[in-house]
């Protein structure tokens, strides 16, 4: 996996390693490392680790603290978030925020957004629980356009998704 870093360095996307980012139409439409690390939230403003050294010493901080947790799996399936959310509760602990990376588009993509919601309504959150996300254009799936990061109240998405539908 190294190699690609080696290789595409800032130009490097998901589908290169062989992820789904090709699924769909997305692949040409996938951010670059590189773009991420120069996004904006919606007021301009550069959020990412490496934007401003105080970004960078606050995750580094968190990391060597062992509170950063990356999670590989299934987001949408019976284990991955769930886990998470049984060793936190077992901790006492809260999550502060949920970086989505592009995930959500795949969730939406393959109609399992609502599995990935009944998930991350057991995990331990409070009002200042957020949703990180990354999106193109004007909303979370990648649209088109300039890329954006954005911030959502992981309490009010959750309840949103557990509404039933109206049609």
């Amino acid at each position: 996996m190294f190699e690609y870093f080696a290789k595409y360095g800032p130009d490097l996307t998901y589908w290169m390693s062989g992820g789904m980012g090709g699924r769909g139409g997305f692949r040409n439409n996938s951010p670059t490392y590189g773009d991420l690390m120069v996004a904006t939230d919606g007021a301009g403003v550069p959020r990412s680790f490496i934007a401003t050294q105080e970004n960078f010493a606050v995750l580094k901080t968190l990391e060597s603290k062992n509170l950063l947790v990356p999670v590989v799996g299934n987001f949408a399936g019976p284990k991955a978030v769930r886990a998470v959310g049984a060793w936190l509760r077992a901790h006492g602990g809260v999550v502060s925020a949920f970086y989505l990376s592009n995930v959500e588009q795949y969730l939406n993509m393959d109609g399992i957004w609502m599995d990935f919601c009944a998930n991350a309504s057991k995990l331990p959150i409070d009002e200042s629980s957020q949703f990180i996300r990354s999106f193109r254009g004007n909303g979370p799936n990648f649209g088109g356009g300039s890329l954006n990061q954005g911030l959502s109240p992981m309490a009010m998405d959750l309840k949103a998704c557990a509404a039933p539908a109206v049609h």
